[in-house]
């Protein structure tokens, strides 16, 4: 996965496109190996976000898991706007 390219949910659902097509010529994949490879290829900047969710020691699905990494997303990109109109926001005084 890479960040920032496209949506991580977008390459998420592409993984999980991947593992369907597997299944459909024969080979079964267990939702908990999906999961474990989605872990697996999330970007460093999601280390600590994968980190804290395989701490809960919760099982996830699939369908969990995208949930968590779309609200985590969307949260990340509204954190990225703030950030910006207070950045653009700023001003100096010279006297």
């Amino acid at each position: 996965m890479i960040d920032g390219h496209y949506s991580i949910v977008e390459q998420t659902h592409e993984i999980q496109m991947l593992a369907k097509e597997l299944v459909n010529i024969g080979c079964v994949l267990p939702d908990k190996f999906v999961v474990a490879c989605i872990f697996a290829k999330l970007p460093q900047t999601w280390t600590y976000f994968s980190t804290s969710l395989k701490h809960k020691r919760q099982e996830f699905d699939i369908a969990d898991l995208i949930g968590c990494l779309d609200v985590e997303e969307k949260g990340r990109a509204k954190d990225a706007r703030d950030k910006k109109v207070v950045e653009g926001n700023s001003s100096a005084y010279v006297v």
